[in-house]
């Protein structure tokens, strides 16, 4: 190897020496072992290197989501309250007038239309709980004579061949209608009237005679 020139060996040897331990490799600075770093450098602890003090720090990680707190549970649903019971329906009365136990109530009995001519207003004959039809003047006219007043319905008798049919002139069609003779509870003849055919009601073994009446076995 040859010398430069007026450069003596020992101060070659110098000249290495220092520029070892000032950098490592010509790169940044070491600071292993405590070495300390020139001003305006900081040791990096994990690289054993002097690094700049005003350098750019590492790229900042984003922090990670916290936990989520844990949910609170629901609530338990109030259960429902017993529905209250229905109390019984009280029962229907007996119609008053209308076949019920309770005493007649006109107002509470049908009324007729005989053919759509004839109007037989509802009453009560005395009987109680049960309702009949009115037979006024007019009515007992156009009927050839029924008694007036107000007659019961579905009167009690049977049929009795010794009884005469009663027989009279329908107004509402002009012709002949016969109702059989009949033998009441009480002794005396009357006549089957039953005139639902033409939207009146059913009297039953009637009293169509009045006083003229026969007696019956």
């Amino acid at each position: 190897m040859k010398l430069f020139r007026g450069v003596s060996i020992l101060g070659l040897m110098t000249v290495l020496v220092a520029c070892s331990s000032g950098s490592s490799g010509g790169g940044a600075p070491s600071c292993a072992d405590g070495g300390t770093c020139p001003s305006g450098m900081v040791c990096n602890p994990s690289t054993q290197l002097c690094e700049n003090a005003g350098g750019s720090g590492g790229a900042n990680t984003d922090g990670g989501f916290g936990a989520f707190g844990a949910q609170g549970g629901t609530g338990a649903v109030g259960g429902s309250g017993n529905s209250g019971g229905s109390g019984n329906s009280a029962g229907a009365g007996a119609s008053s007038g209308a076949g019920g136990g309770g005493p007649c109530n006109p107002s509470a009995c049908p009324t007729y239309s005989v053919g759509g001519l004839i109007t037989l207003a509802g009453c009560c004959p005395g009987e109680v709980g049960a309702c009949g039809a009115d037979i006024d003047t007019t009515v007992s006219s156009l009927l050839g004579g029924v008694p007036t007043g107000c007659h019961p319905l579905n009167a009690p008798g049977s049929p009795d061949s010794s009884c005469i049919d009663f027989v009279f002139t329908d107004p509402t069609t002009n012709s002949e209608v016969v109702f059989p003779g009949c033998c009441r509870p009480d002794g005396r003849c009357g006549a089957v009237a039953d005139v639902t055919g033409v939207g009146g009601p059913n009297f039953g073994c009637a009293d169509v005679w009045g006083a003229e009446a026969t007696t019956c076995p």
